[in-house]
């Protein structure tokens, strides 16, 4: 007899892991429209246009989860989505309040690491929730110009795109975070958690 979510869990193969690769996916766009002479259409103006719409749809469908079956990853995403969107709302202080936000977030995951393990190992949402971390973790790195000429000088042009690498780059966290927690009401359907 099967386990009914034993669909939602895949044997891992290298292919699982292609979400990784999306990264490169900003840097690709930026040139290209950089190239056409488009970079404004990756500016900050039209992405934080684009931004906070996809970190809504995190906010509520992290929230729905949270609050219709209480388990403990939709409401640590549901606090990090609610965080990520005041800040691209501009609300004062989110600036440096993210971070503190991510601390107490990555401190609560930590002390109840073993029920939000449970809920996502060897499934989809893990690595896709990896790989829009590793996003969001690049976006802060391209921010602290850490690919310039001053640093580690490795991408060219980075003076010029600076802006355009950092906004893409987060909002394709953001996308992914949006798209993770549309597919997670299936995973979470179908592995109900005893929410004591």
């Amino acid at each position: 007899m099967t386990n009914d979510t034993d669909g939602l869990k895949p044997r891992r193969t290298a292919v699982s892991f292609w979400p990784f690769t999306l990264w490169i996916l900003p840097f690709i766009i930026v040139y290209a429209l950089g190239h056409w002479e488009l970079q404004k259409w990756c500016g900050r103006e039209v992405l934080e246009q684009i931004a906070l719409p996809l970190v809504l749809v995190s906010v509520v469908s992290y929230g729905l989860l949270a609050w219709r079956r209480g388990n403990e990853l939709a409401k640590v995403l549901f606090v990090l989505s609610v965080g990520f969107f005041c800040r691209e709302w501009h609300f004062a202080g989110t600036s440096k309040g993210i971070y503190v936000l991510i601390a107490i977030v990555a401190g609560w995951s930590v002390y109840r690491r073993k029920r939000i393990t449970a809920l996502i190992k060897d499934t989809p949402v893990e690595i896709w929730l990896w790989a829009a971390c590793l996003c969001y973790v690049l976006s802060q790195v391209i921010a602290r110009r850490a690919f310039g000429s001053d640093h580690l000088n490795i991408l060219p042009m980075e003076e010029q795109y600076n802006v355009e690498f950092e906004e893409t780059m987060e909002t394709l966290a953001h996308l992914m975070l949006a798209v993770t927690s549309l597919v997670a009401w299936r995973q979470f359907d179908a592995k109900k958690e005893d929410t004591n």
